[in-house]
């Protein structure tokens, strides 16, 4: 018997029929079927040799053996990709002519007909010989002469002719001959009348609007007023204590400047560049303070010179203090040649616990000042890393922003009409707000130090009449044509000047308005529909579908593919500017938007900074990075790039579409049917990159070429192409190879399974000084959508989603957990959203394939052709298959297929367990669960683990410890019944001195918020009724409304009947509503707070502490004092020794 798969020449021999069988059943069921009419048995077997099977299928590779052709090739395929790949042989000696060459071929024909006239058609076939690589004189007159050719060349000659060409003189191309076309400049097009309307308005008291609407009077009359816009602007949005949101008195207003540490010298020579009519040009040294008031007492006037005055005193007055250690003597009261006592050396111990304590509060100062960051150098492991100084990377990055752009060639730019969409008209207050809200407040300040914040406080009408001036005088003011470009690592070290990437920061003024003319102008370009960058589309997603389409295509059609994935050496930073302006006017857009580009990147400066390195430039070449404006004007670039490829080169994605090239920003893939055509468009990318100022870096750029071999029936990746890019060599893809293209690895299969590390990123988060709330919003908030992108695009395996989830309950359970919870916790308790009780992470079993799903469906209804196209494919069509196919169903059958549905499955899952089912009335109050998932220091690390336990019933108990088995589970405290976390925390005598103090907790924190919102409180006055003693925890009056408060921590089985029972326990006594009379309030009320220990609060005291004006902040702090007091109360219950109930009497020795 040999091994699976293998061939063995042994045989059994049938001694009654003398038939060879391989297997006794073989022979049994012979017998049966052949010959069961006859009686008697099978005869005995004996082993022999089968003569017919001594030449077995072996690997060629190795010493495996297999029974078929077909099973030997599946193994060399799959075992040995490399060595199966070469053996394919691709030489042909009569190659076929592709369709793509045929089409190069009518091209230069058309192309060398158009230049000279030729005596005969021999002469023309010996020109097109130079053309056609590797063919043949003989070849190329035998294809001219086909039908085929003939067609192809009538086709291309006939789509030539019908073109227009469109150039900047022909009106009839440039105009589409209606009103919404734009004129040659921006006046007439509505502005002036805009700001009529808005002066018209009666000015507010902020931001000297008055001033304003002066200015633009006097624009409306024809006056130059730049200058007077430019010191206005300087005065009212520099600065982060500007008169944003306090009105302005009359006279001049301060404008303090904020000054730390290294930005001192930039600070003060922004002083005086805020007068730019007087003011020096941008220089590398930053003037002295001495010298700053000598130069410019002269020049400047005495309303200016005033300002500066107080400017600089408010300059000096932010001035960091002087260091501690240099006034050392001072502060410790020493004279004369007194000197300090030495320190004595810190042990080995001591300075491990003082770095410690460093990174922690550090790190702790980080995360209050921006989570984001914190967690990126958290997951990053970059706590440690020092930026340092590199002084070569500053002049480096200064350098490459001003080189100036040589060999720059617009000419092969083509025309488009102008836009039907008016992008340069009036600006209203409407719009300013819609695009001031999309603002982060959070985001950078500009060198003006106009914050985010301080820009939202700014009157949308002010706004509105400084965009409009701007759009008028088409240009900027000079102190806001300044930006900070900071230098951020790419790498943990960072040695050499590209590890860093260059983040440009500018005014907040002025990233507002370049927000509102991109958002026009990305609507009205019109841009090629293979660029999907910076496009309001899903473009990640839509071109790896369309490659992998392309992809698998190639493979089940057999037809050969070339795909060339290039890379642009600092893309956004060298393109030239003439080609960003010659772009803009080609794609037709109106003069005044050119005028007004080519006026802000004219003189347009940036300190480069790295540390305390900083260094000043003008930048020369490369978009503004960091302006809302540079995205589009860069696609508009790239644009004209992907127009010029030839369209006759490219792949059939069906029988209609046809693609050559696609685009996301500046990474560009080529596709290619053919290794002519593809040798072809790098031809033409080269040319016509270089003349923009665009430089490919051919290390990084690679190519798959996949070759279908006819005659073997087999497909090749071919390896020893030389395709030439940037002076250099593409690198190839082998069989077993892969390349990163948006995010995802792709090689000759399409797109290959994630690579993830989330196991060293949860090794980070455990060991980062953070408190386990905080590494718990980590995981919640910036993890686990880490892995979305990743996992969505690349193949779905439930395997690999299962192995992931499992990772992360075991990073939060056990001894050496984040949260120290048991293993015995339910899984749904991890997954169940917050307001339903549960800790809201995500399960990629369940969300993956529902947004697998809904993600890949929605590109059949794509904007773009060869897009859906591309999703009605094969391959597209698996994905969602496999899909639905792993897409959880809830108890009721239905697939879970999006975010409501999954939510709604992992709290059904929740409510269902055994220790969950207490958690089934958290959906009724969903605003008092934050202090779970928010991450913020409300309790200790220690009492947040142990109230998540309590929350799911997880504290170590008899019952919990023996359920399932027969051991007892008596409460040690003698109380005869059962020893669960109910019974512990409500009823154990055990511990009623710290329920009690939990009461009074409670009770405390809400009178002291009634307090505050200014309610005369009584704390348990006592009132005898006609029912007995009645003693309300709180009874607080406020004018004629008093209010009689009592609370209850109670179970959670049915917390609304609790509330009703105290309402009634205390209603139905009229002494105490004559009690409350009687302290000047006839309006009594009545309400309870009832909370439960797992954190739960009763509807009905949620509405009534509402109705007094408590926000969800203190709602939620009322639950966290339960929770913290009760994890006490389990404290007490485990240190304690009492024991209570009935006893046995010992018997008396003198009885």
């Amino acid at each position: 018997v040999g091994v699976q798969g293998e061939v063995t020449s042994l045989r059994l021999l049938c001694q009654q029929d003398s038939e060879v069988y391989a297997t006794t059943m073989n022979r049994k069921n012979n017998y049966t079927r052949g010959n069961r009419f006859s009686s008697g048995s099978p005869g005995n077997f004996v082993v022999v040799r089968d003569p017919a099977q001594d030449l077995p299928f072996k690997c060629a590779f190795c010493e495996r053996t297999f029974t078929t052709s077909n099973g030997k090739g599946l193994h060399e395929l799959r075992s040995h990709p490399k060595e199966y790949n070469m053996r394919v042989p691709v030489a042909k000696k009569r190659a076929r002519w592709s369709e793509e060459e045929l089409s190069q071929l009518a091209e230069a024909e058309h192309d060398l007909k158009s230049k000279k006239q030729y005596a005969s058609e021999l002469d023309l076939s010996r020109d097109l010989e130079g053309c056609m690589v590797g063919r043949s004189l003989e070849s190329i007159r035998g294809q001219r002469k086909l039908p085929r050719y003939v067609e192809i060349f009538n086709r291309l000659s006939n789509s030539r002719a019908s073109i227009p060409e469109i150039g900047e003189g022909d009106e009839e191309a440039n105009s589409v001959g209606s009103d919404e076309v734009f004129h040659a400049s921006g006046h007439g097009t509505g502005i002036t009348e805009a700001l009529e309307v808005l002066v018209s308005k009666r000015p507010g008291e902020a931001f000297r609007e008055e001033v304003l609407n002066g200015i633009v009077r006097a624009k409306l009359e024809g006056s130059e007023v730049f200058v007077r816009l430019e010191q206005y602007l300087s005065r009212m949005f520099v600065g982060q204590s500007s008169l944003a949101s306090t009105p302005c008195s009359s006279g001049e207003g301060k404008l303090p400047l904020t000054c730390s540490g290294s930005n001192k010298k930039e600070q003060r020579s922004d002083l005086f560049s805020r007068f730019p009519e007087k003011g020096p040009s941008v220089s590398v040294s930053a003037p002295s303070v001495s010298d700053m008031g000598r130069k410019r007492r002269k020049a400047l006037s005495r309303n200016e010179a005033t300002q500066v005055r107080e400017e600089f005193v408010e300059f000096a007055r932010n001035v960091d203090p002087i260091p501690r250690r240099k006034c050392a003597r001072v502060n410790e009261g020493l004279q004369g040649n007194q000197r300090l006592p030495k320190e004595k050396p810190m042990t080995a111990r001591a300075k491990m616990r003082h770095l410690r304590l460093l990174r922690y509060r550090r790190l702790q100062e980080l995360y209050k000042k921006d989570r984001s960051l914190a967690a990126k150098q958290v997951l990053q492991d970059m706590l440690d890393s020092k930026p340092g100084r590199n002084p070569e990377a500053v002049k480096y990055w200064a350098e490459t922003m001003g080189k100036e752009s040589t060999g720059i060639d617009v000419s092969v730019m083509t025309g488009r009409p102008r836009y039907r969409d008016n992008v340069w008209s009036p600006i209203y207050p409407g719009e300013v707000s819609a695009a001031v809200k999309l603002m982060d407040s959070s985001g950078a300040t500009g060198p003006d130090g106009f914050s985010v914040r301080s820009l939202k406080c700014t009157p949308s009408r002010v706004l509105a009449k400084v965009f409009n001036l701007f759009l008028l005088e088409e240009k900027l003011p000079a102190f806001l044509m300044t930006s900070r470009t900071v230098l951020v690592p790419k790498v943990k070290e960072p040695k050499a000047p590209t590890d860093y990437r260059p983040i440009s920061v500018s005014s907040t003024l002025v990233r507002l308005f370049h927000k509102i003319l991109a958002r026009r102008l990305t609507l009205a370009s019109g841009l090629d529909s293979r660029q999907r960058g910076f496009v309001p589309v899903d473009g990640c997603a839509e071109n790896l579908v369309v490659l992998e389409s392309a992809i698998r295509s190639a493979k089940n059609y057999k037809r050969s593919l070339f795909v060339a994935s290039m890379d642009i050496k600092n893309a956004f930073g060298s393109v030239a500017h003439e080609a960003i302006f010659e772009a803009l006017s080609k794609s037709g857009a109106p003069d005044s938007f050119v005028t007004y580009v080519r006026n802000c990147y004219d003189g347009f400066a940036s300190v480069v900074k790295l540390g305390r390195d900083t260094a000043q430039t003008t930048v020369r070449q490369g978009v503004l990075q960091g302006d809302p404006l540079s995205p589009i004007l860069f696609n508009l670039v790239i644009d004209q790039i992907i127009r010029s490829l030839p369209e006759t080169v490219g792949v059939q994605l069906d029988a209609n579409t046809k693609l050559n090239s696609m685009a996301f920003a500046d990474d560009l893939i080529l596709l290619s049917s053919s290794e002519a055509g593809m040798r072809r468009m790098l031809g033409v990318l080269a040319g016509v990159s270089s003349k923009f100022g665009l430089i490919f870096h051919p290390g990084k750029c690679k190519y798959l070429a996949m070759i279908w071999a006819g005659k073997q029936k087999k497909m090749k990746i071919a390896t020893d192409l030389s395709f030439e890019i940037g002076g250099g060599f593409m690198t190839p893809v082998g069989v077993t190879e892969t390349w990163k293209y948006l995010g995802a690895y792709l090689g000759q299969i399409g797109i290959q399974p994630a690579r993830l590390s989330l196991q060293t990123f949860l090794e980070r988060i455990a060991k980062s000084p953070l408190k386990p709330q905080q590494k718990l919003y980590l995981i919640r908030v910036h993890l686990l959508p880490k892995l979305i992108y990743p996992l969505v695009m690349a193949p779905i395996r439930a395997s690999m989603l299962n192995k992931l989830d499992r990772m992360v309950r075991v990073a939060l359970t056990g001894k050496d957990g984040i949260l120290h919870l048991p293993q015995s916790v339910p899984s749904a308790f991890f997954y169940a959203p917050i307001g339903e009780g549960g800790l809201g992470l995500m399960e990629l079993r369940t969300s993956i394939p529902a947004m697998v799903k809904a993600r890949f469906e929605r590109m059949m209804n794509s904007t773009c052709h060869h897009v859906r196209a591309a999703a009605k494919g094969a391959a597209n069509s698996n994905r969602i298959a496999l899909a639905n196919r792993f897409l959880r169903k809830t108890a009721d059958g239905i697939p879970v297929t999006s975010a409501k549905l999954v939510k709604e499955y992992q709290a059904a899952k929740l409510h269902g367990s055994f220790d969950g089912k207490p958690l089934s009335e958290a959906g009724r109050v969903k605003g008092i669960h934050s202090w779970t998932c928010d991450g913020r220091m409300v309790m200790t690390g220690q009492a947040f683990c142990e109230a998540l336990k309590i929350r799911i019933n997880a504290l170590p108990c008899l019952s919990r410890y023996n359920r399932g088995t027969e051991k007892p589970r008596e409460c040690r405290a003698g109380c005869k019944t059962t020893e669960s976390l109910n019974h512990v925390l409500q009823v154990c005598p055990r511990t009623h001195d710290m329920r009690v103090a939990r009461h009074d907790k409670l009770v405390n924190r809400l009178g002291g918020y009634l307090s505050q919102k200014g309610f005369e409180i009584h704390t348990e006055p006592r009132i005898i009724t006609s029912l007995g003693l009645r003693k309300p925890d709180i009874i607080a009056i406020k004018g004629e409304k008093g209010v009689v408060l009592d609370a209850q921590i109670g179970g959670a089985a049915n917390l609304n009947a609790a509330h009703d029972a105290k309402m009634c326990y205390y209603s139905s006594s009229p002494e105490i509503k004559e009690w409350v009379t009687g302290k000047g309030a006839p309006d009594v009320s009545y309400g309870a707070c009832i909370v439960s220990p797992q954190g739960i609060m009763s509807e009905e005291s949620w509405k009534t502490l509402r109705g007094l004006g408590f926000s969800k902040g203190m709602l939620n702090s009322l639950v966290v004092t339960v929770m913290e007091q009760s994890t006490y109360v389990w404290h007490v219950f485990n240190r304690s020794t009492a024991s209570y109930g009935w006893k046995r009497r010992r018997k008396r020795k003198w009885d």
